[in-house]
């Protein structure tokens, strides 16, 4: 007996307090996936990531919720239900939403058939004791052919085993950029991003260099066993010695995954280096330490996951205090509240709406402390929208008389010339200050002697008058060098 499931199947009604998530492989989608997802070994072409990504897809809705229920119950519950995990569970992927067109229609028909004859390895964790599995993933797949080909989706079935190991959240969970294997030109640069994904929040790892090439599908073993599988005469391991794994991988790699961090499409790349930790230094190295490099996407989430954990923290104290709130309300109530209002809004609930609520004691606390919570958003948000209209009009304002201070100087300059002999090339204006009515001007640092020349009794006087018919009364003059 067999269970269909798609999104529809999978989505967690609102009421169940879980994150939406698109199914889309869309920029900058956040893919949330099991620990063993990031450990799974094997030799994969970009196209075939893009089918792991599109599986993985399929359940984030199922994953979040989860994720939800193990936040507030201290512990993850199965992925799946009993009722749902027969024999075998099938799944329909859009092949849009893996960013194929009909174009590549065949491409992605090679890599199906290349998924299904490759076995798959992870480590699987039962009772203390680490195991090694060795499986297909997907025991079926059908493809969609004729006039169908545009509309069709592909069909993957996977085996009730496979599948309770390969969505296994026993062990946590990570995340990942949903496109990256759809942007990279090199076919391991996914593999490595995923990889290091694993330990991103950790920041550095020693991995051992064997288990590292067996996750990358180029140690011997997995090598023979490819090329036998696709009936191809074994040759020699072009990725026997480590400089041939730096050169073709890790470097390519690290260069990929440091542009698209520095463009904002991925967020972190790494650094390597390879240890001897048997006292030898040459050969293939015995690990290589990873160190992970943050970049503005990642602070830009890290900023985004600190909130949410902040307000889960909130709206659970919250709860408790008054068992009648309603965590969903709550979380959509401080999704009103700014970045720079966080704190204050989190102390005037801790504190502020407590008090008042045992002053008042009114008959519905939880409709009362909400209608505090909430003028107080309101209040707040009209301040902000305040204070930045009048930040508006005070840099109108200060740009508007920088260009009356620059149109007062360029009716002084005929008259400096004309009765001073100065041109806009020894002097010329700088800037304006309102508060102390002072003009600045710049002059020419490598015309000797023109500032004593300006300051003289000859000159200052009629400068000064000059400035003060133009600029006004009570004006005070400056003068500063030029740089150049």
């Amino acid at each position: 007996m067999a269970t269909n499931l798609n999104i529809k199947v999978m989505a967690k009604k609102k009421e169940n307090k879980a994150e939406s998530k698109q199914t889309s492989i869309i920029p900058q989608e956040w893919l949330y996936n099991p620990v063993v997802y990031s450990q799974i070994s094997g030799d994969f072409s970009l196209m075939q990531q893009r089918i792991l990504g599109g599986v993985l897809g399929q359940l984030q809705d199922r994953i979040l919720y989860t994720i939800n229920e193990k936040e507030q119950n201290k512990n993850f519950p199965s992925l799946f239900s009993d009722q749902e995990m027969q024999e075998v569970m099938k799944m329909d992927i859009d092949p849009r939403d893996l960013g194929v067109g009909p174009d590549h229609y065949n491409e992605l028909e090679d890599a199906l058939t290349a998924l299904t004859k490759l076995t798959m390895a992870f480590p699987k964790y039962e009772k203390g004791e680490v195991q090694y599995v060795i499986a297909p993933l997907f025991s079926r797949v059908v493809m969609p052919r004729g006039t169908i080909r545009r509309t069709g989706k592909v069909k993957i079935q996977m085996l009730r085993e496979n599948v309770e190991d390969f969505f296994s959240l026993g062990r946590g969970y990570t995340v990942h950029l949903a496109r990256i294997a759809q942007i990279c030109k090199k076919k391991r640069t996914p593999r490595m991003y995923i990889f290091l994904s694993s330990f991103r929040e950790v920041g550095h790892k020693e991995v051992e260099y064997d288990v590292l090439c067996k996750f990358l599908g180029i140690d011997q073993e997995t090598f023979e066993a490819d090329n036998k599988a696709n009936g191809r005469e074994v040759k020699e391991n072009p990725f026997r010695k480590y400089n041939k794994v730096k050169s073709q991988i890790l470097e390519p790699s690290k260069q990929e995954m440091d542009a698209f961090k520095e463009a904002g499409d991925i967020d972190f790349s790494f650094e390597y280096e390879p240890l001897y930790k048997t006292g030898r230094l040459r050969g293939n190295p015995t690990h290589i330490r990873f160190t992970i490099i943050k970049g503005p996407l990642a602070l830009e989430r890290d900023a985004v996951i600190s909130r949410r954990r902040r307000l889960f923290s909130f709206v659970s104290t919250m709860c408790q205090w008054c068992k009648d709130f309603s965590q969903f309300d709550l979380q959509e109530l401080c999704k009103k509240v700014s970045d720079a209002d966080l704190d204050e809004f989190m102390d005037y609930g801790y504190r502020d709406v407590r008090q008042l609520v045992e002053k008042k004691q009114p008959d519905n606390v939880a409709a009362y402390a909400t209608e505090l919570m909430e003028q107080w958003i309101s209040d707040r948000n009209a301040k902000r929208q305040q204070q930045t209209k009048d930040n508006s009009q005070d840099d109108l304002f200060a740009e508007n008389l920088m260009e009356w201070a620059k149109e007062a100087y360029n009716k002084c300059y005929p008259e400096f010339k004309e009765k001073l002999g100065l041109s806009g090339a020894d002097v010329w204006f700088g800037n304006y200050d309102a508060k102390t009515k002072t003009v600045c001007f710049i002059y020419d640092k490598s015309t000797e002697g023109l500032l004593d020349r300006i300051n003289s009794d000859e000159v200052l006087p009629t400068f000064s008058e000059i400035v003060k018919h133009h600029f006004g009364e009570g004006i005070s003059i400056s003068f500063q060098k030029s740089k150049a």
